[in-house]
């Protein structure tokens, strides 16, 4: 997979990042299947906490540029991400923009605070 850096325009500061392709999946026997539906492009983005939940678009925008990339890069392809299901803003974002939950699962993932039991969403486009 590919790890890119996100950095706002003029400033070079970091905002966040893009991970595509294998990078952006989160695997497990249940989810493997899914996955293996090639006609997707999938991707992770993540935006800096100090830029979320601000009211300013910032996810919105990172999303809207991320999808504009990928499109121009993998024109043939859908896209598909994976979002932790307690993640609301981003569900929010992502489904103002079009994408749909069409899968379900659980992993447990090292998270700061240790090995946590996780419910995600595969969401596609």
């Amino acid at each position: 997979g590919l790890h890119l850096p996100v950095v706002f325009r003029g400033s070079g500061e970091l905002a966040g990042f893009i991970a595509v392709g294998s990078a952006g999946q989160v695997l497990n026997k249940n989810s493997k299947s899914v996955y293996a539906d090639e006609s997707f492009t999938d991707f992770a983005l993540g935006l800096g906490p100090d830029l979320c939940g601000l009211g300013k678009g910032y996810g919105s925008a990172l999303l809207n540029a991320c999808m504009d990339f990928l499109k121009a890069e993998f024109p043939d392809d859908g896209l598909r991400l994976t979002v932790a299901s307690d993640n609301l803003r981003a569900k929010r974002v992502y489904e103002k923009n079009g994408f749909k939950t069409v899968f379900e699962f659980r992993k447990f993932t090292d998270t700061p605070e240790g090995r946590k039991l996780i419910r995600y969403e595969i969401m596609q486009l």
